[in-house]
This record gives C-alpha cells, sequence and structure tokens, in this order.
C-alpha cells in the first residue's frame, strides 16, 4: 500500500464517479495500474512523470470492466496540454488511441478543472454519453518541500487516507 504522502506532484480525477460505482455494483472490477493509485471514493491518482514544453505527462492507469467484458475501459499516462487560452486532458486508451477527453475550464480554482467529454472520445463510454456530457473534476496535488499538501479543499484524498497501487 501506498499513502498520498509518497506524492510529490500528481492528478487527481474519478473520470466520471458514477460510472466506476456502476461497474463496480455490476460485479465489475476497478484497479490502478502501473504508478497510479486508487482512492478509497474510487478516484484514480496519477503521479506527475514531466513537465516540459507545456505538457505535463503523468503516470500509472485504470482499468474498469464489468459484464464480462462488455464494458472494458482502460486509460493511460495522461497528459495535460496547454496552450494559450485551452488546456486538454489527453488520455492513451484501449479503444480510441492517443484522443482529447476533455478540455479543462480552471475558472473557478487553479487547483482543480471541470471536465465534459470530447466528441472524440465518446467512442470510450460506447456513445453513452453524448459530447459535452459532465464529467468529474480533475484536481491536482502539490506537495510543498515541508510537507504540507495543497489542492482543492473538496478533495478526500488528500486527507492522509490510504490509497492503494498495483
Amino acid at each position: 500500500m501506498t499513502t498520498i504522502e509518497d506524492l510529490r506532484e500528481g492528478m487527481v480525477w474519478g473520470l466520471r464517479t458514477s460510472f466506476v460505482r456502476y461497474a463496480r455494483s455490476a460485479g465489475g472490477t476497478v484497479e490502478a495500474l502501473g504508478a497510479a493509485l486508487l482512492t478509497e471514493d474510487d478516484r484514480f491518482v496519477f503521479p506527475l512523470e514531466t513537465d516540459v514544453g507545456g505538457v505535463r505527462r503523468y503516470a500509472g492507469g485504470m482499468r474498469i470492466t464489468a459484464y464480462g467484458g462488455l464494458i472494458d475501459i482502460e486509460i493511460h499516462n495522461p497528459w495535460i496540454h496547454h496552450e494559450p487560452a485551452l488546456m486538454t486532458a489527453v488520455v492513451k486508451n484501449t479503444i480510441a488511441g492517443r484522443a482529447i477527453v476533455t478540455q479543462l475550464d480552471f475558472s473557478s480554482s487553479f487547483l482543480s478543472a471541470e471536465t465534459r467529454l470530447d466528441a472524440q472520445s465518446a467512442v470510450i463510454f460506447d456513445f453513452r454519453y453524448p459530447a459535452g456530457e459532465r464529467l468529474d473534476d480533475i484536481e491536482f496535488v502539490l506537495l510543498s518541500d515541508d510537507g504540507s499538501v495543497s489542492a482543492s479543499s473538496s478533495s478526500s484524498v488528500l486527507t492522509g487516507r490510504t490509497v492503494h497501487g498495483s
């Protein structure tokens, strides 16, 4: 087991918590892959890997399965692209390859961003959610040199709870 205290900087994302819980309630599995961690409240924590040229790359992945494989979503190594007036989250998944999942809206906080499903990534959910559908907010974790955590106040993952990694 790994704790959040081991993380220096990262991204927290539940993808769409209601979908994750639906898959779990149907007898499916929800797991963190590689360097990613899974919190008690079914959100994924991705450690920052690199930050070069306006692209922040995070390590690890997530896999959600249910119904004997009818639901099988894998997302790996998310990226955040920062361009003038626009930030996008890009992921690699087994269905769409590397694709933009959402554009990020930081209008209410610099530590979290509202996300909505991008049209080219609706295939990840087998088109059950339309383009523009609200996904979970992305939150960012910053651990200062004195060990204090900065993040959005709604983030239960940052209270020092144990998180589970693979």
